[in-house]
Order: C-alpha cells, then sequence, then structure tokens
C-alpha cells in the first residue's frame, strides 16, 4: 500500500520542479542554498531548460520562481513568469553542471554503478510445476555515462566489483544502461546483463525477450572483445582466446550478455516496465 502524503505523480522534466512547487504552496522559507541546490537539480535533468528538450512548464516555472532567491540573480531584473534559460549566469551554470556531470573518470566500477542506481522487486510466475509457487527477485538497473568498453577499464578489477555489488545488493538480475557519445558525436546506448547461472531459466528469458522486443532493437555484442577477466593481460598467450569467451569472462556463477541498443533515445524509464513485463510474464 502506498502511503506517501503528499503523493505528486505528474510529467515534468524534473522532480525537483514538484518539490519546488510544493514548497511555493506551503509558504516556506527558501534560503539561497536550498534555492540553488533545487535549481541546479532542475537544470541538470532539463540541459539547462533547453528549447524543445524534457523542460515543461512546471520546469520554467519553478526555475523562475527560484532564481531571484538564490545567489545568481545578483540585479538581474525579471518578472517571475520569464524563461531564465537565456541569462548568462543560468547558461554558465548549467554549463559546468553538464561538465561536473560527466567527468567520471574519478570512480571506479563500484561507483559507476550505484552513482545513478534503482533498484526493483518483481514477482516471476510461477512454474508448471503445480508444487512450485510464484517468488520474489531483486533486479538493479545502473545508468553509466560510458561505452561498455570504457566502463570495463574504470578499476583494475571490474569484473569483481561488479559480482560484489551483485552480492552487496542481493540482486538476481543485474542491468548496466550505457549512454555515451560515439567519436562522431552521435547519441549511442549499450546494455549489460548478469544474471546468476543458477537462474539458467530467468536469464533465457531475459534473453528472449529482450532480443525479441522492438522498442529497444537490441543487437547482441561479443562481450569477450569488450573486456577480458578483471583486466588481465593475455595477449602473450597462444590460448587468450579460448580463455576469454562471453561464458567466461564472469565466471561459472553467472551468465552475462551484452547488447548495442538500437533505439539510442530509450531510456531506463523504458527499459524498467519491458524488463518487469518479461521477468513477470504480463
Amino acid at each position: 500500500m502506498h502511503t506517501a502524503d503528499p503523493r505528486v505523480i505528474e510529467p515534468a522534466g524534473s522532480c525537483a520542479s514538484l518539490v519546488t512547487r510544493l514548497c511555493q504552496s506551503l509558504h516556506l522559507t527558501m534560503p539561497p542554498e536550498l534555492a540553488i541546490l533545487l535549481l541546479s537539480a532542475i537544470l541538470i535533468d532539463t540541459k539547462g531548460l533547453e528549447a524543445r528538450g524534457k523542460a515543461l512548464d512546471v520546469d520554467r516555472g519553478a526555475a523562475a520562481f527560484l532564481f531571484p532567491l538564490s545567489n545568481l540573480a545578483g540585479d538581474v531584473e525579471f518578472s517571475t513568469s520569464s524563461d531564465i534559460s537565456h541569462l548568462s549566469s543560468v547558461q554558465s551554470l548549467s554549463i559546468t553542471l553538464g561538465e561536473k556531470k560527466s567527468d567520471v573518470s574519478h570512480l571506479s566500477t563500484k561507483d559507476l554503478l550505484r552513482r545513478d542506481y534503482k533498484e526493483y522487486s518483481f514477482r516471476l510466475p510461477a512454474s508448471d510445476d503445480v508444487t512450485q509457487s510464484s517468488r520474489m527477485i531483486k533486479a538493479g538497473l545502473a545508468t553509466v555515462p560510458l561505452c561498455l568498453s570504457k566502463f570495463f577499464v574504470s578499476s583494475k578489477t571490474p569484473v569483481k566489483e561488479i559480482q560484489d555489488w551483485i552480492t552487496e545488493r542481493d540482486l538476481g538480475v543485474l542491468g548496466v544502461l550505457t549512454t555515451f557519445r560515439n567519436k562522431k558525436g552521435k547519441h549511442r546506448r549499450e546494455q549489460l546483463w548478469i544474471v546468476k547461472a543458477a537462474d539458467a531459466d530467468i536469464a533465457e528469458k531475459l534473453r528472449q525477450g529482450l532480443e525479441s522486443n522492438k522498442e529497444l532493437g537490441m543487437e547482441k555484442l561479443d562481450l569477450a572483445t569488450l573486456t577480458s577477466v578483471d583486466n588481465t593481460d593475455t595477449s602473450g598467450s597462444e590460448d587468450a582466446e579460448e580463455m576469454i569467451t562471453d561464458k567466461t569472462v564472469f565466471g561459472e556463477s553467472y551468465i552475462a550478455r551484452a547488447y548495442k541498443q538500437g533505439n539510442a533515445s530509450a531510456t531506463r524509464k523504458q527499459t524498467a516496465p519491458i524488463l518487469r513485463r518479461i521477468l513477470e510474464g504480463t
């Protein structure tokens, strides 16, 4: 049962805009530090209130309310109904926030996984065997702003850190959803899925569901070419190709598959419901 009160569900480019509107309705005192914090969240989520982007009227209204309360306003004169996206101070802050958000070079594999992470509980349907009832499974989805090949060199032991995260969070399924731009500046997405080998039936259901989904447009990638086990250099081994395969990257305890996502506009907001339908059979 949902007990949150208030519970607000409506379209918005940023949840911070809804929080701001709630603060307005309650006539709460808004110190500059809180105003700039909320405004920064809105600018990050809407890419600086970008025209024809994610920003909606609720976002523009919230930003216009917050701006004069923040330490950005200075002597700038404008009405609370103004579009502040063109102001130099707002544009400068948006650029800085974008650069800081994109800079993940200092983050380890574990940090990248938990940086933008959501966790879900799904109820698996009962088996055809009437003696087996339905059961719950935890699935994690981590959005990572790197291509998979770069993700796998984010630390000295990326595979171990991924395995440790699965264990720490007690996950049955982990999905790593990457978002990045290629050398030509085109937006691309890839996906990595890891399932415990003990749940081979779930792994197969996931494979079939993902590869047949037209909304995502998945194209299988050779996981072995994206990484070597724990970054071990096997270039001098005659058996390197035999040692590193899709089945051995994560060891015998896991089943892992990687994909290029044909529809680069589909985010976690689209992938999570698809995952639910696949696992719950709805």
